[in-house]
């Protein structure tokens, strides 16, 4: 099988929001509410969650490094 792990980047001094879609085949397989994203700080991968052929299973935590599990 395969994983995708989705992930957003906070870069900057100030706070952002964004959103999160994601297609296959021209459908939309996930979408998110708006997401405040953090200043650039230690912490400032938000970890969104993970995409495998078995559908989207959220995440949603803080790290420090890009989600690798």
């Amino acid at each position: 099988g395969w994983v995708y792990r989705v992930a957003l980047r906070a870069w900057g001094e100030n706070t952002n929001r964004a959103w999160l879609k994601i297609y296959r085949d021209g459908q939309v397989l996930v979408a998110t509410d708006p997401l405040r994203i953090a200043p650039e700080r230690p912490t400032s991968w938000l970890y969104l969650g993970r995409l495998s052929a078995d559908g989207y299973a959220p995440v949603t935590e803080l790290s420090a490094e890009p989600p690798r599990n």
